[in-house]
Protein backbone atom coordinates (compact mmCIF):
# COMPACT_ATOMS: atom_id res chain seq x y z
CA UNK A 1 0.00 0.00 0.00
CA UNK A 2 1.64 2.88 -0.92
CA UNK A 3 2.03 5.66 1.34
CA UNK A 4 -1.26 8.14 0.00
CA UNK A 5 -3.07 4.67 -0.07
CA UNK A 6 -2.57 4.16 3.73
CA UNK A 7 -3.11 7.66 4.66
CA UNK A 8 -6.58 7.63 3.05
CA UNK A 9 -7.00 4.22 4.52
CA UNK A 10 -6.69 5.47 7.84
CA UNK A 11 -8.69 9.09 7.19
CA UNK A 12 -11.66 6.34 6.23
CA UNK A 13 -11.40 3.89 9.41
CA UNK A 14 -11.49 6.97 11.46
CA UNK A 15 -14.67 7.94 9.56
CA UNK A 16 -16.47 4.67 9.79
CA UNK A 17 -15.30 4.37 13.66
CA UNK A 18 -18.17 6.43 14.31
CA UNK A 19 -20.80 4.54 12.24
CA UNK A 20 -23.47 2.87 14.36
CA UNK A 21 -25.11 -0.46 13.00
CA UNK A 22 -28.43 1.58 12.19
CA UNK A 23 -25.94 4.02 10.07
CA UNK A 24 -24.60 0.96 8.57
CA UNK A 25 -28.19 -0.65 7.66
CA UNK A 26 -29.40 2.49 6.00
CA UNK A 27 -25.88 2.78 4.11
CA UNK A 28 -26.92 -0.70 2.88
CA UNK A 29 -30.67 0.21 2.09
CA UNK A 30 -29.13 3.27 0.27
CA UNK A 31 -27.08 1.14 -1.91
CA UNK A 32 -29.74 -1.65 -2.52
CA UNK A 33 -31.86 1.30 -4.10
CA UNK A 34 -29.07 2.85 -6.40
CA UNK A 35 -30.46 1.74 -9.47
CA UNK A 36 -34.91 2.23 -9.35
CA UNK A 37 -36.75 -0.46 -11.49
CA UNK A 38 -37.54 1.34 -14.87
CA UNK A 39 -41.43 2.16 -15.17
CA UNK A 40 -43.37 -0.01 -17.11
CA UNK A 41 -45.26 2.56 -18.71
CA UNK A 42 -43.00 5.21 -20.23
CA UNK A 43 -41.51 5.68 -23.24
CA UNK A 44 -38.36 3.75 -24.66
CA UNK A 45 -36.65 6.04 -26.83
CA UNK A 46 -34.21 3.74 -28.79
CA UNK A 47 -31.49 5.60 -30.88
CA UNK A 48 -30.08 3.79 -34.56
CA UNK A 49 -27.03 5.51 -34.97
CA UNK A 50 -25.10 4.62 -38.68
CA UNK A 51 -21.96 6.37 -40.07
CA UNK A 52 -22.28 9.52 -41.94
CA UNK A 53 -21.34 8.40 -45.01
CA UNK A 54 -24.46 5.98 -45.09
CA UNK A 55 -27.09 6.84 -48.03
CA UNK A 56 -30.49 7.79 -47.07
CA UNK A 57 -31.27 4.43 -48.91
CA UNK A 58 -29.13 2.17 -46.91
CA UNK A 59 -30.04 3.32 -43.36
CA UNK A 60 -30.37 -0.20 -42.30
CA UNK A 61 -26.28 -0.74 -41.71
CA UNK A 62 -25.97 1.01 -38.13
CA UNK A 63 -22.50 1.42 -36.05
CA UNK A 64 -25.13 0.87 -33.11
CA UNK A 65 -28.93 0.61 -31.93
CA UNK A 66 -29.86 0.15 -28.42
CA UNK A 67 -32.24 1.87 -25.90
CA UNK A 68 -30.93 5.00 -24.93
CA UNK A 69 -33.32 6.66 -23.36
CA UNK A 70 -36.74 6.81 -21.58
CA UNK A 71 -39.18 9.36 -20.35
CA UNK A 72 -43.26 9.95 -19.74
CA UNK A 73 -45.85 9.96 -22.26
CA UNK A 74 -46.10 13.70 -21.94
CA UNK A 75 -42.34 14.22 -22.89
CA UNK A 76 -42.89 11.94 -26.05
CA UNK A 77 -45.28 13.82 -27.05
CA UNK A 78 -43.55 17.64 -26.16
CA UNK A 79 -40.19 15.73 -28.36
CA UNK A 80 -41.95 14.59 -30.88
CA UNK A 81 -43.98 18.11 -31.79
CA UNK A 82 -40.37 19.93 -32.03
CA UNK A 83 -38.19 17.20 -34.05
CA UNK A 84 -38.69 16.34 -37.55
CA UNK A 85 -40.40 13.14 -38.43
CA UNK A 86 -36.86 11.97 -40.67
CA UNK A 87 -35.29 11.68 -37.91
CA UNK A 88 -37.65 10.65 -34.70
CA UNK A 89 -40.52 7.97 -35.55
CA UNK A 90 -43.00 6.42 -33.21
CA UNK A 91 -44.25 2.53 -33.41
CA UNK A 92 -47.81 1.20 -32.85
CA UNK A 93 -46.78 0.79 -29.55
CA UNK A 94 -46.00 4.65 -28.77
CA UNK A 95 -42.10 3.59 -28.57
CA UNK A 96 -39.33 6.13 -30.37
CA UNK A 97 -36.50 5.53 -32.62
CA UNK A 98 -34.13 8.14 -33.89
CA UNK A 99 -32.12 7.30 -36.58
CA UNK A 100 -29.57 9.02 -38.30
CA UNK A 101 -25.58 9.82 -37.86
CA UNK A 102 -24.78 11.01 -35.04
CA UNK A 103 -23.95 14.83 -36.05
CA UNK A 104 -27.09 14.83 -37.96
CA UNK A 105 -28.81 13.70 -34.00
CA UNK A 106 -26.82 16.04 -32.13
CA UNK A 107 -27.72 18.56 -34.19
CA UNK A 108 -31.82 18.20 -34.05
CA UNK A 109 -31.56 17.36 -30.51
CA UNK A 110 -29.90 20.22 -29.85
CA UNK A 111 -32.71 22.06 -32.13
CA UNK A 112 -35.46 20.23 -29.93
CA UNK A 113 -33.57 21.50 -26.46
CA UNK A 114 -33.67 25.02 -27.71
CA UNK A 115 -37.64 24.68 -28.92
CA UNK A 116 -38.72 23.17 -25.44
CA UNK A 117 -36.85 25.97 -23.74
CA UNK A 118 -38.39 28.41 -25.06
CA UNK A 119 -41.94 26.94 -24.78
CA UNK A 120 -41.01 26.62 -21.04
CA UNK A 121 -41.09 22.86 -20.79
CA UNK A 122 -36.83 22.17 -20.10
CA UNK A 123 -36.02 24.44 -17.20
CA UNK A 124 -32.47 24.78 -15.88
CA UNK A 125 -30.95 25.46 -18.65
CA UNK A 126 -27.14 25.50 -18.69
CA UNK A 127 -26.16 26.18 -22.13
CA UNK A 128 -23.39 23.17 -21.92
CA UNK A 129 -23.40 20.55 -24.33
CA UNK A 130 -23.42 16.67 -22.88
CA UNK A 131 -22.65 14.01 -24.60
CA UNK A 132 -24.98 10.44 -24.40
CA UNK A 133 -22.45 7.86 -25.30
CA UNK A 134 -24.35 4.94 -27.49
CA UNK A 135 -22.99 1.99 -26.24
CA UNK A 136 -24.00 -1.41 -24.66
CA UNK A 137 -23.11 -0.26 -21.34
CA UNK A 138 -24.89 3.15 -21.32
CA UNK A 139 -28.42 1.51 -22.65
CA UNK A 140 -31.41 2.05 -20.18
CA UNK A 141 -31.41 -1.50 -18.89
CA UNK A 142 -27.59 -2.16 -19.09
CA UNK A 143 -26.54 -3.55 -15.84
CA UNK A 144 -23.25 -2.44 -13.98
CA UNK A 145 -21.04 -4.29 -11.43
CA UNK A 146 -21.46 -3.54 -7.82
CA UNK A 147 -17.82 -4.53 -7.18
CA UNK A 148 -16.24 -2.37 -10.30
CA UNK A 149 -13.36 -0.38 -8.20
CA UNK A 150 -11.42 0.77 -11.65
CA UNK A 151 -12.87 4.40 -12.45
CA UNK A 152 -14.65 3.48 -15.89
CA UNK A 153 -13.27 5.23 -19.18
CA UNK A 154 -15.73 6.62 -21.27
CA UNK A 155 -14.69 5.16 -25.02
CA UNK A 156 -14.75 7.90 -27.21
CA UNK A 157 -14.51 5.95 -30.55
CA UNK A 158 -18.55 4.97 -29.99
CA UNK A 159 -20.95 7.22 -31.38
CA UNK A 160 -21.90 10.51 -29.20
CA UNK A 161 -25.02 12.66 -29.03
CA UNK A 162 -24.14 16.14 -27.86
CA UNK A 163 -26.81 17.99 -26.65
CA UNK A 164 -27.98 20.74 -23.66
CA UNK A 165 -26.66 19.24 -20.54
CA UNK A 166 -30.78 19.75 -18.67
CA UNK A 167 -31.97 18.28 -21.70
CA UNK A 168 -30.77 14.53 -20.92
CA UNK A 169 -32.82 14.16 -18.03
CA UNK A 170 -35.76 15.13 -19.95
CA UNK A 171 -34.77 12.40 -23.04
CA UNK A 172 -33.79 9.67 -19.71
CA UNK A 173 -30.75 9.45 -21.53
CA UNK A 174 -27.28 8.03 -19.24
CA UNK A 175 -24.67 11.06 -18.21
CA UNK A 176 -21.58 11.10 -15.89
CA UNK A 177 -20.78 12.95 -13.30
CA UNK A 178 -17.64 13.47 -11.12
CA UNK A 179 -17.88 13.19 -7.01
CA UNK A 180 -15.10 13.86 -4.32
CA UNK A 181 -15.26 13.00 -0.96
CA UNK A 182 -12.50 15.35 0.65
CA UNK A 183 -11.27 13.71 4.29
CA UNK A 184 -9.21 14.99 7.14
CA UNK A 185 -6.65 13.17 8.95
CA UNK A 186 -9.00 12.65 11.50
CA UNK A 187 -12.03 11.33 9.28
CA UNK A 188 -13.51 14.81 9.17
CA UNK A 189 -15.69 15.23 6.04
CA UNK A 190 -16.21 18.18 3.88
CA UNK A 191 -19.09 19.00 2.70
CA UNK A 192 -20.40 21.76 0.13
CA UNK A 193 -23.93 23.32 0.53
CA UNK A 194 -25.43 23.61 -2.81
CA UNK A 195 -26.57 27.28 -3.72
CA UNK A 196 -30.06 28.09 -3.42
CA UNK A 197 -30.16 29.18 -7.00
CA UNK A 198 -29.18 25.97 -8.25
CA UNK A 199 -31.76 24.52 -10.82
CA UNK A 200 -31.18 20.81 -9.11
CA UNK A 201 -31.19 20.17 -5.20
CA UNK A 202 -30.75 23.73 -3.77
CA UNK A 203 -29.53 24.33 -0.63
CA UNK A 204 -28.66 20.73 0.12
CA UNK A 205 -25.53 18.89 1.26
CA UNK A 206 -23.58 17.98 -1.52
CA UNK A 207 -19.62 16.44 -1.39
CA UNK A 208 -16.76 18.50 -1.57
CA UNK A 209 -17.20 19.06 -5.25
CA UNK A 210 -19.45 17.09 -8.01
CA UNK A 211 -20.28 18.12 -11.45
CA UNK A 212 -21.44 16.69 -14.48
CA UNK A 213 -18.86 15.66 -17.17
CA UNK A 214 -19.35 17.78 -20.29
CA UNK A 215 -18.77 17.05 -24.03
CA UNK A 216 -14.79 17.30 -25.20
CA UNK A 217 -14.06 17.02 -21.39
CA UNK A 218 -12.35 13.78 -19.86
CA UNK A 219 -12.75 12.25 -16.49
CA UNK A 220 -9.80 14.19 -15.42
CA UNK A 221 -10.54 16.92 -16.53
CA UNK A 222 -13.09 17.67 -15.29
CA UNK A 223 -12.02 16.94 -11.87
CA UNK A 224 -9.43 19.51 -12.10
CA UNK A 225 -11.80 21.78 -12.90
CA UNK A 226 -14.27 21.41 -10.41
CA UNK A 227 -12.09 20.83 -8.02
CA UNK A 228 -11.03 23.98 -9.57
CA UNK A 229 -14.67 26.07 -9.18
CA UNK A 230 -16.11 24.77 -6.53
CA UNK A 231 -13.92 24.01 -3.87
CA UNK A 232 -11.22 26.67 -4.82
CA UNK A 233 -8.47 23.76 -4.28
CA UNK A 234 -5.81 22.39 -7.32
CA UNK A 235 -5.53 18.80 -6.81
CA UNK A 236 -1.80 19.16 -6.41
CA UNK A 237 -2.83 20.97 -2.57
CA UNK A 238 -4.03 17.27 -1.50
CA UNK A 239 -2.34 15.03 0.59
CA UNK A 240 -3.58 12.12 -1.05
CA UNK A 241 -5.67 12.08 -4.73
CA UNK A 242 -6.88 8.56 -5.35
CA UNK A 243 -10.07 7.54 -7.82
CA UNK A 244 -11.90 4.52 -6.27
CA UNK A 245 -15.07 3.75 -8.31
CA UNK A 246 -17.82 4.09 -10.81
CA UNK A 247 -21.14 3.40 -9.13
CA UNK A 248 -24.60 3.78 -11.73
CA UNK A 249 -27.61 5.05 -10.14
CA UNK A 250 -31.37 6.02 -12.18
CA UNK A 251 -34.29 7.44 -10.54
CA UNK A 252 -37.37 9.20 -11.53
CA UNK A 253 -36.65 12.84 -10.84
CA UNK A 254 -39.04 16.32 -11.28
CA UNK A 255 -37.70 16.78 -14.70
CA UNK A 256 -37.28 12.88 -16.02
CA UNK A 257 -35.07 10.12 -15.88
CA UNK A 258 -31.72 10.44 -13.82
CA UNK A 259 -29.44 7.86 -15.26
CA UNK A 260 -25.89 8.57 -14.36
CA UNK A 261 -22.64 6.87 -14.00
CA UNK A 262 -20.67 8.48 -10.38
CA UNK A 263 -17.04 8.79 -11.26
CA UNK A 264 -15.98 8.74 -7.26
CA UNK A 265 -12.58 10.16 -6.13
CA UNK A 266 -11.18 10.14 -2.20
CA UNK A 267 -8.85 13.16 -1.35
CA UNK A 268 -7.13 14.12 1.57
CA UNK A 269 -7.02 17.39 2.86
CA UNK A 270 -4.48 19.07 5.32
CA UNK A 271 -5.31 21.16 7.94
CA UNK A 272 -4.49 24.59 6.18
CA UNK A 273 -6.23 23.75 2.90
CA UNK A 274 -9.74 24.98 3.32
CA UNK A 275 -12.56 24.61 0.55
CA UNK A 276 -13.62 27.98 -0.53
CA UNK A 277 -16.00 28.40 -3.74
CA UNK A 278 -15.17 30.24 -6.68
CA UNK A 279 -18.07 29.64 -8.35
CA UNK A 280 -21.53 30.89 -7.07
CA UNK A 281 -22.78 27.46 -7.29
CA UNK A 282 -21.96 26.54 -2.99
CA UNK A 283 -23.55 28.85 -0.15
CA UNK A 284 -20.48 27.28 2.07
CA UNK A 285 -18.30 24.41 3.39
CA UNK A 286 -19.13 22.31 6.59
CA UNK A 287 -16.87 20.29 8.22
CA UNK A 288 -18.70 16.83 9.75
CA UNK A 289 -18.25 14.18 11.73
CA UNK A 290 -19.39 10.91 10.13
CA UNK A 291 -22.55 10.71 12.39
CA UNK A 292 -23.47 14.44 11.23
CA UNK A 293 -23.32 13.25 7.45
CA UNK A 294 -25.39 10.17 8.48
CA UNK A 295 -28.34 12.25 10.08
CA UNK A 296 -27.88 14.60 6.86
CA UNK A 297 -28.54 11.24 4.80
CA UNK A 298 -30.84 10.01 6.98
CA UNK A 299 -33.22 13.59 6.98
CA UNK A 300 -32.57 13.62 3.37
CA UNK A 301 -30.48 16.83 3.71
CA UNK A 302 -27.37 15.40 1.62
CA UNK A 303 -28.08 14.56 -2.17
CA UNK A 304 -28.83 11.22 -3.16
CA UNK A 305 -25.74 11.14 -5.24
CA UNK A 306 -23.30 12.36 -2.63
CA UNK A 307 -24.70 9.70 -0.24
CA UNK A 308 -24.07 7.06 -2.95
CA UNK A 309 -20.67 8.64 -3.41
CA UNK A 310 -19.95 7.61 0.57
CA UNK A 311 -21.49 4.49 0.50
CA UNK A 312 -19.35 3.59 -2.72
CA UNK A 313 -15.71 4.86 -0.95
CA UNK A 314 -16.92 3.50 2.08
CA UNK A 315 -17.20 -0.27 0.32
CA UNK A 316 -14.24 0.09 -1.65
CA UNK A 317 -11.96 0.70 1.58
CA UNK A 318 -13.28 -2.17 3.38
CA UNK A 319 -15.01 -0.45 5.94
CA UNK A 320 -18.83 -1.27 4.97
CA UNK A 321 -20.39 -5.09 3.51
CA UNK A 322 -23.55 -4.67 1.62
CA UNK A 323 -25.07 -7.72 0.36
CA UNK A 324 -23.90 -8.85 -3.23
CA UNK A 325 -26.44 -7.93 -5.49
CA UNK A 326 -27.48 -5.41 -3.88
Amino acid sequence: MSTQSEALHLAWSAFAAGLSQSDRDLLGQRWAGKRQPLPADWVRLSVHVGPCTTPASDRSRAVFQGVMGLMPASHSALLRSVMHTEVLSQDVAGHLTLRGDAQTLSDHLQHAMHALHRMGALGGWRNELQAMVVDTAHTVDATDDDDNTSTMVMNHATPLLEFERCGHQFVGGVTHAVHVNALTQDGLMWCGRRALSKATDPGRLDNVCAGGVPAGESLQETLSREMMEEAGINLERCSAVAAVATVRTSRSETIGWHDEYLHVTNVLLPPHVVPRNQDGEVSGFELLHSHQVMQAIRDNDMTADAGLTVVQALRCSGFLKVPLGA
